[in-house]
């Protein structure tokens, strides 16, 4: 896991996702967040909600399996927006002193990335269009349902890493999203966490169309978003 200096740190990053109230929606969010800002595993991220605190607001502790660094999102008393971010994951000359960074920003047009460019910016690609400044291979919608009901449409982004690796974000309608893993234009896993229960993942194919479920959630991806042509 790269470590950022506390200038990398200090994001504020453009059009935050909405999302429903609800612990797993705060859980997913956070653990998104704190993979692409810590540059790790989401599947060695461990996200746990906590009682709100007297001012109503709500944290979701986490920490990164092996590496001793520790981390708080912290949400509005709705459970729809972060309003605070801590890690302590900083810069070694600073004794791993805990770092405050401002959380997503309900700002318009392109994410202010770090001078060094290091924190990569997976925003929800809107209409399945790129924002400005993505770290996206590429963008499109995919067919999705959460909960095993009618399947509607999902904003999708992938990274491309070569050789038919890479993962795809899946971001739901209601906020919040999956990340499925992809080996030789495959999906082989997801970003699985103990909310999940350990749900199983299927993959069917039909032609070029890839039928993923997770527990009661499905997918439909098709081969060209995630190797292209």
């Amino acid at each position: 896991m790269k470590r950022l200096t506390p200038a990398a740190m200090l994001l504020v990053l453009a059009s935050p996702q909405a999302f429903a109230a609800d612990d797993n929606a705060m859980i997913d969010d956070c653990r998104a967040y704190a993979a692409r800002t810590l540059e790790a595993d989401p599947l060695k991220i461990n996200v746990s909600v906590q009682t709100s605190r007297v001012d109503g607001t709500i944290p979701v502790n986490g920490e990164v399996e092996g590496s001793g660094v520790t981390f708080q999102c912290s949400y509005n008393s709705a459970g729809t927006k972060m309003v605070e971010w801590w890690t302590s994951d900083a810069a070694p000359q600073q004794g791993n002193k805990a770092q405050k960074a401002e959380p997503p920003q309900a700002t318009k047009g392109t994410a202010a990335a770090p001078a060094n460019g290091d924190v990569p910016n997976y925003e929800r690609p809107v209409g399945g269009v790129l924002p400005p400044g993505s770290s996206f291979t590429a963008s499109t919608q995919v067919e999705c349902s959460r909960d095993g009901s009618k399947m509607t449409r999902c904003d999708a982004g992938v990274v491309r890493e070569g050789n038919g690796n890479g993962f795809v974000t899946v971001f739901w309608p209601d906020g919040g999203n999956r990340v499925l893993y992809f080996e030789d234009g495959t999906i082989v896993r997801y970003d699985e966490a103990e909310a999940d229960g350990g749900a199983k993942l299927t993959v069917t194919r039909s032609g070029d169309v890839q039928t993923v479920t997770v527990g009661r959630a499905r997918f439909q991806i098709f081969d060209a978003l995630l190797v292209g042509g």
